[in-house]
């Protein structure tokens, strides 16, 4: 009977020991597969980014127009990034309104991506702040200034402005010419967006009202009329973002409404008007685009007609772009609280930067300039005029043009550009 009991006894221990130690040994192994995996996740994820600085190689060394496609139709590369190991990636360069969308994706397992939206920076050869190529003299009114480097073609007139900069004259001056596939390849797909409701998950019929009550689906919405997106409370918290929204109509946006990283299509103009917050989106509309209130906004905004007023602040990264398909575009900045953005005008029309307005970034402008405020950075045009009561007087700054504080990101437009600065990293 002891020797039986001994036996139960012997045989429970060992039965409990074998579990104790199997339970030990899958642990050690599990944890020893999620080290791995873990340690191959991380080394995927630095893949990926080596991918990406492949791309950026290839496109400083060797060919700058180099796109594996367009938002509408890419056809990504498979490349190695690391010479003698088999690790592969695939590689997609797209035009992103003005910028470029580099994504990579390695595709070992576990699959790890990253993308990058990136600017360039001005090259040597084109950092002028103030570069006017105009037949017509360059009066200076008395109480304009310009300070920095500048590149004229035939000598200024003074009414009693200061210039205080290297100045250069060049006679028949032409401005750099820009590359503004870009935009145009973008532009495609925002058309495409609007005339395209079957390539939306969700499409309604009716004017739409979006709020902290009703929050817009994370998904891509067709409308078709018009939309207000409004937050009431300043004590709602609501942010919302990752949407790609088409109207056939107007949209307005107001309130306290926080938006990141959205796309807005609009046939009828967009407004933008209280305490908004609108950050990394993009804003693109058929008529007009007008940003008032105490807005702070960072984006890409593409419309004929933009207006910046009251005390709206757009902050880096901002770009302004009225151009083709666009035969007419009118861009006002009037603000007054200060505004770092770039601005493209590539139509007939003008551009006014109205007192007290400050702009610090760059401008690119094939329209005449009203320049009354001040602006900081890297302007290119092709005349300045005074608007008065009775007539327009041509080729005449009133404002003040002076060197940025920091070394601003302009949108990728000149083959000279070597230098890339990244606006949005994703792992």
């Amino acid at each position: 009977m002891n020797r039986g009991a001994a036996l139960i006894y012997v045989i429970t221990v060992s039965f409990i020991a074998s579990i104790v130690i199997s339970l030990m040994v899958s642990r050690y192994l599990y944890q020893c597969y999620s080290i791995r995996n873990e340690f191959r996740a991380i080394q995927n994820s630095y893949t990926a980014e080596s991918g990406i600085k492949l791309a950026l190689h290839k496109l400083k060394e060797k060919n700058f127009l180099w796109r594996t496609g367009t938002l509408n139709n890419d056809i990504p590369i498979i490349e190695r990034p690391f010479w003698g190991k088999d690790d592969r990636v695939r590689i997609s360069v797209v035009d992103y309104f003005g910028y470029l969308k580099i994504e990579c994706e390695a595709l070992s397992l576990p699959k790890k991506s990253a993308s990058v939206i990136i600017a360039g920076q001005i090259p040597e050869s084109l950092r002028y702040n103030l570069m006017l190529a105009s037949e017509k003299p360059f009066v200076l009114d008395p109480e304009s200034k310009i300070v920095g480097r500048i590149k004229l073609n035939q000598s200024p007139q003074y009414r009693g402005g200061a210039i205080n900069a290297i100045l250069e004259t060049e006679p028949g001056l032409r401005l750099p010419e820009p590359i503004v596939g870009s935009f145009k390849n973008s532009i495609i797909y925002l058309k495409n967006l609007l005339s395209s409701p079957g390539r939306f998950s969700i499409e309604l019929f009716s004017p739409q009202v979006f709020s902290p009550e009703n929050q817009l689906p994370q998904n891509m919405v067709f409308v078709n009329d018009a939309v207000l997106i409004e937050n009431k409370s300043s004590c709602a918290l609501w942010s919302t973002g990752g949407i790609t929204l088409a109207a056939t109509a107007m949209v307005q946006i107001s309130g306290y409404t926080s938006l990141n990283g959205v796309i807005i299509a609009a046939v009828g103009p967009i407004n933008v008007l209280g305490d908004v917050r609108i950050s990394n989106s993009i804003l693109y509309s058929e008529s007009a685009i007008k940003i008032t209130g105490q807005a702070t906004i960072s984006g890409v905004f593409i419309a004929p007609n933009i207006e910046i007023s009251q005390s709206s602040r757009l902050v880096e990264p901002a770009l302004l772009y009225a151009g083709p398909p666009f035969s007419r575009g009118v861009i006002m900045v009037a603000s007054e609280e200060p505004i770092q953005c770039s601005i493209l005008n590539l139509c007939t029309g003008n551009l006014i930067i109205k007192e007290p307005a400050e702009v610090m970034g760059f401008i690119y402008s094939r329209a005449p300039v009203s320049l009354e405020g001040r602006f900081r950075g890297f302007l290119y045009c092709q005349g300045f005029y005074e608007p008065s009561s009775d007539t327009t007087n041509t080729n005449i700054l009133l404002g003040t043009i002076e060197p940025p504080d920091y070394d601003c990101s302009i949108p990728i437009i000149f083959s000279e550009i070597k230098k890339f600065r990244p606006l949005l990293w994703t792992d």
